[in-house]
């Protein structure tokens, strides 16, 4: 019997069988994608987590690191980069840990193993070459830095690690061209600026170094080191009232140092105020009887100010750590002058000037002292020696009445 028209179509047994296996197929298909889709997602969570732990452990590494806590620093770092072996900046940590506790050898392990997981980057560079300098490779490491520096050119700390590794291997002029050239490029204009003053001083060039510090417009309360280098600067160049101005505000902070201080009295002596160097030096004299340059200085300005009991009390201090000191010796023939005893005074000044017969103040002193003991023939040869050796001196000068 035909079948009816428009009566509906029913696939055979064998058909349905076959349709419902390619569902089944298509059903536990997608079940499988979504599956392995879920996997990756979960994958792909456990990682960002991984990351987000490590970051973390790096924070905390980055602090131990700035508090001086260099060895908790390596295993805080070291647990990072189990969570994160990718992270640069983590590897540059661990190394710069590593080099602070004179490890070097684990600091280049750190690079090399960086290095061959294809991390790469200009401070991985640049501590290769700091390890490099420490072994004193210089001119490898000098390559290093500078390539480190053109990859990252604003970067201060790499420019001045490629200037000071130049200095060392005494190319100080091409370090001094680099500096100049590149430091509009960088962020950390103010250290640029002192190195570059410290080059041209290293370099001889004062005058340049002198106007490089006042260029870097350093306060001496913010900076002491700086504030004192230009001080000294300004003592060698003989500008005494600029040296003291520069120099004074270091006496309230901790950047007023033995260095500081007989520079500042230096200055005082210089511009006629005996007083102010002894007000400078009175108390570091007592606390640090071994700076013989110091005690002089004090020794000196008492006896500017007709102090011969501190005068006395300094120079006794000088000549007990350094009592073959040529200034200790003539300051002693000076005391003993202007206490009128003129042959203890005659008697070390002689021995003085068998040591140095060239000394123009001592040939003055002797004068002096001749003239005091009534033997004017050879208080005029003493002073008609020195004006031989400095035609321009005053003392003799007054003395001959020329």
């Amino acid at each position: 019997m035909s079948q009816p028209m428009n009566s509906p179509t029913y696939p055979s047994r064998r058909n349905q069988a076959t349709l419902c296996a390619g569902l089944m197929i298509i059903s536990l298909g997608a079940a499988g994608c979504q599956h392995s889709t879920m996997k990756q997602h979960k994958i792909k969570a456990e990682q960002q987590w991984k990351q987000v732990r490590g970051r973390v452990q790096f924070q905390l590494a980055e602090q131990q690191f700035d508090n001086g806590y260099f060895l908790e620093a390596t295993r805080t770092a070291t647990e990072s980069l189990a969570l994160d072996p990718k992270d640069q900046t983590t590897y540059a940590l661990l190394a710069k840990a590593y080099l602070e506790l004179g490890k070097l050898a684990s600091a280049e392990k750190t690079i090399n193993t960086a290095k061959l997981a294809d991390i790469h980057s200009p401070e991985l560079i640049y501590l290769r070459g700091v390890i490099l300098e420490q072994r004193n490779q210089l001119t490898k490491a000098c390559e290093l830095f500078e390539k480190a520096r053109q990859a990252q050119p604003e970067q201060a700390d790499f420019l001045m690690a490629t200037a000071e590794c130049l200095v060392s291997i005494d190319k100080a002029d091409q370090a001094l061209a680099l500096l100049q050239e590149a430091k509009a490029q960088i962020d950390d204009s103010p250290a640029v600026c002192v190195l570059t003053a410290r080059i041209a001083d290293l370099l001889g060039d004062t005058d340049r170094a002198i106007r490089q510090y006042r260029a870097c417009n350093v306060k001496a309360t913010e900076n002491p080191i700086v504030a004192a280098s230009l001080g000294r600067l300004l003592v060698q160049a003989s500008r005494y009232e600029e040296a003291i101005t520069t120099l004074t505000p270091l006496l309230d902070t901790d950047g007023a140092t033995g260095d500081v201080l007989r520079n500042l009295a230096y200055c005082h002596l210089a511009t006629g105020q005996p007083a102010s160097a002894k007000g400078t030096l009175a108390t570091y004299v007592k606390k640090t009887p071994t700076d013989v340059q110091a005690q002089l200085l004090f020794t000196q300005a008492s006896l500017e100010t007709n102090d011969m009991m501190n005068a006395l009390q300094a120079l006794d201090r000088a000549m007990s750590h350094d009592p073959t000191n040529k200034q200790v010796r003539f300051l002693l023939a000076t005391v003993q002058w202007q206490r009128k005893r003129y042959h203890q005074a005659t008697d070390i000044l002689s021995a003085f000037l068998n040591d140095y017969p060239e000394d123009v103040e001592a040939h003055c002193l002797m004068g002096e002292l001749h003239a005091a003991l009534s033997n004017p023939v050879q208080a005029n040869q003493h002073f008609q020696t020195a004006l031989q050796l400095d035609p321009n001196n005053t003392w003799a000068r007054r003395h001959l009445g020329s």
